[in-house]
């Protein structure tokens, strides 16, 4: 029987060869391919991970003492389309402007005496170099690695995590520590919530008191709270993007918008303003309950037009996530203005004024930044935007949008959402509408929805795993809900769903939780196995 690579995920082939490639000696990388900085990067961490602890090594070419210095041979392998266009999509891949992937498959040869990796785009080698890095990190004690051959190439193109920065602020610090996990798991879409009821989080230069006032919450001693300014975010961006993941930025709207609101009460269906409750994480709905944003007032979508023209100038995503979800309708059945609005588009009910709203921000994202848009479902509607993504949170609600011909984002919460506590233990410092959502559950989930036709499952994108953080107010407490969670998820979107096995799972699992590390590529070292409580 075939003993998997300790990989996480697990890679899609692997075909078992005799003998051993010793690696104590270092790496030397060769080829006649051009590779970028990510790619030297990444290489030179691998090569760094084959020394034990204590032993120097150079950045570029690792030489040791002791054992035979192996080179790792890039070689670019052609695909169906031409060769110049290939290399041009090198290029391009390499600056993050696919919207959903080139081609992200590899092959890794493993000999006695030398590696070899066979990409057709830079996003192969990259990947490839994050499997060789663990199985060097896992295999250190050895000083070796098994041969074979690795054939490994992801089920689904859309490998998503969602961080929530608006309840509770995480350092840039942490963020890209949390990018270089996402790599290692080769997850590539950085999901940022970055504006909520509770906080707005992104600095807009043209509306300054965004930042200024509804970026923090309590008084003197007890004020708490921050923002991220361009500098920062594009930080963020450009550390994600050489390691081929895509930061997507979400502004709630039109619901899901107290902050902003508490700034510019005129943006209300009301005017009325807000004040902060208390110092708790829900200060700008305690008293005053969720607001929206007025359907019917020309300065909102000028607000909303001003804010993503900024955001659109920080982050290359092609999508801009536009939240969407759990719109509080009583305020725009009280509203005149509204309801006027509701009448002149002929619509029945106020969840058709939620339909307008959303298709005019679609439409200035699409035509004047050349941009498409995400949103969380609310109930699935076909008078949605064809090119919209939907983004499903709800069971039943993935299958329904990809039968109305929506490409679609799998977040259904009862498998995916990581704040939900991982235990019966957990639960006890939770709500109790929480749910409990261990390991083995989330590594069984497929993004495919059970029944879903053939026809329609090429519009199932692939999934995020949110970790919204009205509960995880601190770091520790993230990485106590993320990990070792997020593992599992990661291959439930990577691996071919046909022999997975859970307890081959935690085979590989308990091997780097021994090591406590992924590997020099990877950045976890101690966050394998969460080491913090809540």
């Amino acid at each position: 029987m075939t003993q998997w690579p300790l990989t996480l995920p697990r890679v899609a082939e692997f075909a078992e060869k005799t003998g051993r490639c010793a690696f104590a000696g270092g790496l030397r990388l060769t080829g006649d391919v051009e590779i970028s900085r990510a790619i030297r990067q990444a290489f030179d961490e691998v090569a760094a991970g084959c020394f034990a602890s204590g032993e120097s090594a150079s950045r570029i070419s690792p030489i040791s003492t002791t054992g035979a210095t192996v080179d790792c041979c890039l070689i670019y392998r052609a695909s169906e389309q031409s060769e110049a266009e290939a290399e041009s999509k090198i290029e391009s891949c390499d600056k993050n402007k696919s919207d959903n992937g080139w081609d992200e498959s590899y092959e890794l040869r493993i000999e006695p005496d030398q590696l070899t990796i066979m990409a057709s785009h830079a996003r192969g080698w990259f990947y490839a170099l994050q499997t060789l890095g663990q199985l060097v990190a896992v295999h250190s004690s050895e000083g070796a690695i098994p041969c074979g051959v690795i054939r490994d190439r992801p089920r689904f193109r859309w490998r998503g995590s969602m961080i929530d920065s608006a309840r509770h602020l995480q350092s840039v610090d942490w963020i890209l520590r949390h990018l270089d996990r996402m790599a290692a798991l080769k997850l590539n879409r950085l999901h940022w919530h970055l504006a909520d009821d509770e906080a707005w989080r992104p600095e807009i230069k043209r509306y300054p008191e965004l930042v200024e006032k509804a970026a923090w919450r309590g008084k003197g001693a007890h004020r708490y709270g921050g923002f991220y300014s361009h500098e920062q975010m594009r930080q963020v961006v450009d550390y994600a993007r050489e390691r081929f993941i895509t930061v997507v930025p979400e502004i709630d709207m039109p619901g899901h918008c107290n902050a902003a609101l508490a700034v510019f009460p005129e943006l209300s269906c009301t005017g009325e303003t807000l004040t902060l409750a208390d110092e708790g994480w829900n200060a700008f709905t305690s008293l005053a309950g969720r607001r929206a944003f007025c359907s019917a007032n020309e300065q909102v979508y000028t607000f909303i037009q001003h804010v993503f023209e900024e955001l659109a100038d920080v982050f290359d995503s092609p999508h801009l996530h536009i939240g969407g979800d759990e719109t509080p309708h009583q305020h725009w059945e009280q509203c005149p203005q509204c309801q006027a609005l509701l009448s002149d588009i002929n619509g029945k009910a106020s969840a058709d004024l939620r339909i307008h709203f959303l298709k005019r921000i679609h439409a200035f994202c699409r035509e004047k930044l050349g941009r498409s848009t995400i949103a969380w479902t609310e109930g699935v509607s076909d008078q949605l935007p064809q090119d919209q993504i939907v983004h499903a949170w709800f069971p039943g609600e993935a299958a329904i949008a990809a039968r109305q011909g929506y490409q679609v984002i799998n977040s259904n919460h009862e498998w995916t959402y990581l704040d939900y506590p991982a235990s019966q233990e957990d639960a006890r410092h939770k709500p109790d509408w929480m749910i409990v959502l261990p390991l083995e559950k989330i590594y069984h989930f497929d993004p495919l929805p059970d029944g879903l036709e053939a026809e329609h499952a090429s519009r199932i994108l692939g999934s995020e795993a949110p970790l919204w953080t009205e509960h995880a107010a601190s770091e520790q407490s993230l990485e106590h809900q993320l990990m070792p969670r997020l593992i599992a998820f990661s291959e439930a979107l990577w691996s071919p769903r046909v022999g997975r096995s859970f307890d081959d799972f935690q085979r590989r699992l308990e091997s780097h939780e021994k090591k406590q590390s992924f590997g020099t590529v990877s950045g976890l070292a101690e966050l394998v196995t969460p080491q913090l409580s809540p």
